[in-house]
């Protein structure tokens, strides 16, 4: 086992590596659902909050104490991450027109002289 391992790179412990998975998978706290339900109340309005600034207006709009890496865990683990409107693209044809000018061969002076 130890030239294979040599061959192939690895240490002799990964070899005989058995990863565990836990039996329920993630963690979830019970009053997880009330976290979800309190930052899409928060973040319906707009897509682009991160989570520090979510876990922010949590905590001033409900008047509570979350830590902000619970409201990261919950945001991410429940899907919690509203969709862009796509009502800006409806009218846009093609993506041809927002493709910036060096893929399009168009090179200012200024990048040319080297």
């Amino acid at each position: 086992m130890s030239a294979i391992c040599a061959v192939l790179g690895i240490a002799r412990r990964t070899a005989y590596y058995v990863g565990r998975a836990s039996p329920g998978g993630r963690y979830h706290r019970a009053d997880d659902a009330t976290v979800l339900q309190q930052i899409w109340a928060v973040t319906s309005s707009r897509a682009t909050y991160g989570y520090r600034r979510v876990w922010a207006m949590v905590n001033r709009t409900f008047r509570v104490g979350y830590n902000r890496k619970r409201v990261r865990s919950c945001r991410s683990t429940g899907s919690c991450w509203p969709r862009a409107s796509t009502d800006a693209m409806a009218g846009r044809t093609s993506d041809a027109d927002v493709q910036p000018a060096l893929v399009l061969g168009r090179f200012p002076d200024s990048v040319l002289e080297w």
